[in-house]
Parts: C-alpha cells; structure tokens; sequence
C-alpha cells in the first residue's frame, strides 16, 4: 500500500448522522478530492458499525481513497479497511499489528505527550495524532494543546502527523506552520451543506 497518501484533509466522521447522509457527506467529501477518511462512530451497535463500513469501503475504493476505522482492528480487518486509529486505551499497537499486517496503516493518539509519540514511532505506527487545538464537538474531554506545543511536537517526530481539535476554514491557517502532514477535520467538514466544494476549498489553503 503507497502510504505516501498519508497528507493533507483528514475526513473524521461525527457520531450522529443518519446512516444515508453520512454515506451521501463522504461521497461528496471525496469527490472534492478528499482521500483519506476515518469512519468514527461511537454510538452504533457492531452490527450497524460492519454494514456502514462496507458501504464506505466500497465508496473509498471507487474513489482510490484511503479508509481508517477509528478504535477497531478486528472491524478493520473484516471490512479489509486500509488501517486503524487507536486510542490510548485501545488494543495495543503490536497486538493490532499482529492482527492486520505490515501493509495496513496504524496511527495512534497521542495528545500533547511526545514520550508517547516516540512510543509509537519505535513501534512503527505509520503516523501520530496531536491535540485537541481548538474547541471540538467531537470530543467530549480533550486534552487541550497549544500551536505552539503541536509545533514542537511536530519537529520531535519522523513519522507523518496529523493535528486535530475543532479544525475549520477560519483557524486552518493557523496551523500551516506547524508542518503537520495532515489536518482532522470533522464537524469543519461535515455540517457544511455542500460538503465537495468545502473539501475543494480546505485543499486549495492547503
């Protein structure tokens, strides 16, 4: 698998939309050239969670896009998702590894701790998650991270990162700095009506 796609918009799913409307937001968030989605749902049963995420494969793989499944490395597996998000508190990396292959894509949280980021690059996670940076409704409790601290963190690390936390159109800018490699994006992308052109244009300040 070319990980080299592992830049840019990082499309993060909310928790609460309709499962037609959030199938419909990713195919338009991919036509405007998204290519890399995380299918975050933490209210769905397994049941639901396998039917949605293969729908999503499927609309992933017609777009040549890249599909992460947030918590989960058995569902990755049985969808044959590109890779997995894990939390803290989640299966550890070398037991999801063990699970899902060296092709398959693993990053990991890590808020603004870099001995944990380091953990993860030593491991061989694919890439690391900073945040959060600004106000989120995704997240009920976050740990709060300044540009300046995301920025340092950034420099510390060789693998590629993403920078997360209430990202949207007006304060994107403000993280260009960084070098991050990639920027999560949930509700900055999701509750906008015309959810391509959105996309279009968070790639375009890129």
């Amino acid at each position: 698998m070319n990980k080299k796609f592992l830049k840019g918009i990082y499309a993060i799913t909310p928790n609460d939309l309709d499962e037609e409307v959030l199938l419909k937001k990713v195919t338009d968030l991919l036509k405007g050239g998204i290519k890399l989605v995380q299918y975050r749902d933490k209210f769905r049963d397994r049941k639901d969670k396998l039917k949605i995420s293969l729908k999503l494969k499927e609309i992933c793989d017609y777009f040549d896009s890249f599909l992460i499944i947030n918590d989960d490395p058995l569902l990755t597996k049985q969808v044959s998702a590109n890779g997995v998000h894990l939390g803290q508190e989640d299966m550890p990396y070398k037991e999801a590894r063990n699970i899902l292959g060296p092709e398959a894509i693993i990053g990991i949280s890590c808020h603004n701790n870099i001995d944990l980021a380091l953990k993860a690059e030593s491991q061989g996670a694919d890439y690391v998650a900073f945040g959060s940076l600004f106000n989120t409704k995704t997240k009920n409790r976050v740990i709060k991270s300044s540009i300046d601290e995301i920025e340092l963190l950034v420099s510390k690390v060789k693998i590629p990162t993403v920078v997360i936390g209430g990202l949207n159109l007006s304060n994107l800018n403000q993280l260009l700095s960084s070098k991050a490699d990639m920027f999560a994006i949930s509700s900055g992308l999701f509750d906008e009506e015309d959810s391509s052109a959105t996309a279009s244009v968070f790639i375009k300040n890129l």
